[in-house]
């Protein structure tokens, strides 16, 4: 146990906040309050920040100003982009208020950021002045006993704190059950979005799949227009609506909102694929959370000619009851199942993927060992299987870290990145 973990108990929470509170107004007061210069857009939800933080980005870089990006996977200081190596979404204030400061210093009109529950949770963003706020989402993550949510009552209401704060457009995902929770904080300006929906502000229709992406029609006012989406997946097109409307809450012509949507190609470690010629295909992606896997599987099982190979896992010191659901799904969707290690952090991986391996029995489907199930807690060892044994036209699909470059071990991060070992492996058979 760490100094820090010990001493923990110790303190009381008023005195924590009261904490991050005055280290969050130091860091900014230091760097001389650089997001007052800023347009900036916060982003919260349990699934697709990232994604609509990427949509956001290209829009704000289609109608010619100056962007710059916080999120899970890369940083964008106003000079281009940066690999996030911190494993953490909303970075600490002192390197939050630092990266403001770059923005404005090269020159940058706006800052699309993440905020999670643990940065709203520990006042990382208190002193940064948003314009506009987007709700994505919300479904279960870091719940439970002893994880940093104790219920979805909790999660919400730390979420919910980005909106609390003054700002002028709110955006919110209209098919959310939690939707008229964020939408009772003031906003000179609110705008809904849905793909169920047509009452709403902003809405999606004709929704199709293409060869590549997908294809929907965005209404708005009184005005359709058509967009092709380079990315896959109907969640996608979620993300694409949130970004676009918090786009439209800045005045933002629709021509030029189409021209961002269609000129993202693709997000880092977001249903990525990796080609090095092979006669059946290779997916990474971030999802780790029930919610987010689900939908993924929904969205690439259709795609799939040959068998769905999965190889995932689920975190440790994270909720416990998301990892036999977890396994569950992919024993619904996936043919040839291959569960593995995956940020076991202080907990023991062999425990984390025993609950895993219960979701996978517990499933409709039978899986015989050696053949239709493996149980590899080498995380390498089970992409190799995996790509091993895949037949033209399968889909090997690997989920819970993306485009991450390290994993927790025992507290520690060692480096590990799912994109080098897919690579490797293809190019070794």
């Amino acid at each position: 146990m760490s100094l820090k973990e010990a001493i923990r108990p110790l303190v009381p929470d008023w005195a924590l906040a009261g904490f991050h509170r005055a280290r969050a107004s130091v860091a900014a007061y230091r760097y001389g309050l650089p997001s007052r210069k800023l347009q900036v857009f916060g982003i919260t939800g349990t699934n697709g920040k990232t994604s609509t933080a990427f949509f956001l980005h290209s829009i704000l870089e289609a109608s010619r100003r100056k962007t710059g990006l916080a999120t899970t996977v890369r940083f964008n200081d106003g000079n281009g982009m940066i690999v996030n190596k911190k494993k953490m979404t909303t970075i600490e204030p002192f390197q939050l208020q630092k990266l403001l400061a770059k923005m404005v210093k090269n020159q940058a009109k706006a800052a699309v950021l993440e905020v999670t529950s643990h940065a709203l949770a520990q006042h990382r963003v208190s002193r940064i002045a948003f314009d506009t706020v987007v709700f994505t989402n919300l479904s279960r993550e870091h719940i439970g006993e002893g994880i940093f949510h104790h219920n979805m009552e909790q999660y919400r209401q730390m979420k919910e704190r980005l909106f609390a704060k003054p700002h002028r457009v709110s955006v919110i995902n209209a098919d959310d059950p939690a939707a008229p929770s964020f939408a009772q904080y003031p906003a000179t300006r609110k705008v809904f979005y849905s793909v169920n929906k047509t009452d709403v502000d902003l809405f999606a229709a004709d929704v199709k799949t293409q060869k590549e992406g997908m294809s929907f029609k965005l209404n708005w006012a009184d005005k359709s227009v058509k967009v092709n989406l380079k990315l896959a997946g109907v969640f996608n097109i979620e993300n694409a609506l949130a970004a676009a409307g918090a786009a439209l809450g800045s005045n933002i012509d629709l021509d030029v909102i189409v021209e961002g949507l269609e000129n993202l190609t693709h997000v880092p470690g977001r249903v990525e694929s990796i080609d090095e010629g092979q006669n059946f295909s290779v997916m990474i992606d971030y999802a780790h959370s029930p919610d987010a896997l689900k939908r993924l599987f929904e969205a690439v099982k259709p795609t799939v000619r040959g068998r769905l190979i999965h190889v995932g896992g689920a975190t440790g010191n994270r909720d416990k009851q998301k990892r036999r659901i977890l396994g569950g799904l992919a024993a619904n969707f996936a043919d040839v199942v291959v569960v593995t290690n995956e940020d076991p952090d202080n907990e023991d991986p062999e425990k984390i993927i025993d609950e895993v391996v219960a979701g996978v029995m517990s499933g409709a489907k039978k899986f015989k060992q050696g053949e239709t199930f493996f149980r590899l807690t080498n995380r390498a060892e089970a992409i190799q299987k995996a790509i091993k044994i895949a037949q033209p036209d399968d889909l090997v699909l690997i989920t819970g870290k993306g485009d991450e470059s390290s994993m927790i071990v025992k507290g520690k991060l060692v480096p590990y990145s799912d994109r080098q070992v897919v690579t490797k492996a293809l190019k070794q058979r």
